[in-house]
């Protein structure tokens, strides 16, 4: 995470797209209607691949069966998706891993 602010306004701040969907909702409601979202200009600049890494160990191996099979688990159920969209973060999730049902 990137950012730069002035005194008044940012001039620049590269973050998730969609957790500042969701924090500029929230802020209309705790600034009372006084700040909205459309007050505010969100602009994809470009996209960045993340991956999870794990250390190359025992324990590191362990951890990734266990993130994989409870990532696999929530694709199944439908879990993953519906973070993803209670999160407005659609959008940032290869098709091919949602499970719509």
């Amino acid at each position: 995470m990137t950012f730069y602010f002035t005194y008044t306004r940012a001039d620049y701040f590269l973050d998730s797209k969609g957790l500042h969907q969701v924090w500029l909702k929230h802020l209309e409601v705790q600034s009372g209607g006084e700040l909205q979202a459309s007050d505010f200009q969100l602009e994809d600049i470009g996209k960045s691949d993340l991956f999870i890494i794990f250390s190359d160990n025992a324990r590191g191996q362990r951890l990734k069966v266990i993130f994989d099979s409870g990532m696999a688990k929530m694709i199944q159920e439908g879990q993953l998706h519906k973070t993803y969209k209670k999160y407005h973060l659609l959008e940032q999730i290869p098709s091919h891993l949602l499970n719509k049902n």
